[in-house]
This record gives C-alpha cells, structure tokens and sequence, in this order.
C-alpha cells in the first residue's frame, strides 16, 4: 500500500512540475521495456495521424488537447498530449492504449484498443502522438 502511494505520488509531482518520465514498476511485463518500431518513420506517422482522427480524436481532440466532443463526458478528462507526451515512455502507452484506462496508476474510462486495432497501428499512433510535442 505504502509503495502504491509513493507511486502516486511521484506521478503526481512529476506532472505537476512538468518533468520526469512517466515509467514505472506498474507497466506490465508483456510490455515493459517495449520500444516502439516505427519511431521517426513518416509513413507511420502519417498513417497514425488518419488512426488517431478516426479513433482517439472523439476524446482526446483533433490536435491532442483532450478538448474532444465526448470528452466533457469523461471523469478524469483526457489529458492533453501537446503538454506531455515526451514524459511518457514507449511501453507505457503502448500499455495504456492496449489496456485502456482500467488499472494503476491512472484510472479512466478509456477503452482498450488491443481488440479492434493490430499493434502495428497501436505503435503508428504512437509515432505520431511523438510528433505532438
């Protein structure tokens, strides 16, 4: 419970000061240390650009900001990407985009995604959330 906390806690400093890396011992083993593939490839990016329009963007908003229609809808508000991305690691979102939103450290009500998208996609909207910053 104590480490629960300590964690939490370090995420929330870290958000609150705007630095660190969102990386800790709660990314599961199937995808820790997981690096993303595509990085820096512009046809990836590219391709994640039309995935994020036609699946992200109802929530997290047209350019990232967590200001999408359904996104009043949603308790906590998705967070906006333009602020943070380069604070979290490949693996994490990989994870968090997989997963969705039910587990530690951050609950939401994000959907997982790894039953209606191939991981292939998953990492091409990851290469182009990396572009967000």
């Amino acid at each position: 419970m104590l480490r629960l906390a300590t964690v939490a806690l370090g995420v929330a400093l870290a958000f609150a000061c705007g630095c660190g890396s969102i990386r800790d011992d709660s990314v599961p083993d199937e995808y820790a240390g997981r690096v993303n593939p595509m990085h820096g490839n512009s046809q990836a990016k590219q391709a994640g650009r039309v995935l994020f329009a036609r699946n992200c963007m109802y929530c997290h908003g047209q350019f990232g900001f967590g200001d999408g229609p359904e996104a009043e809808l949603l308790d906590p508000a998705p967070p906006s990407f333009r602020d943070r991305i380069g604070q979290y690691d490949d693996d994490y979102l990989l994870w968090r985009i997989s997963e969705g939103g039910n587990g530690d450290p951050m609950w939401s009500d994000m959907p997982g995604w790894k039953h209606l998208l191939v991981e292939e996609d998953i990492w091409k909207i990851v290469t182009f959330l990396r572009d967000l910053d």
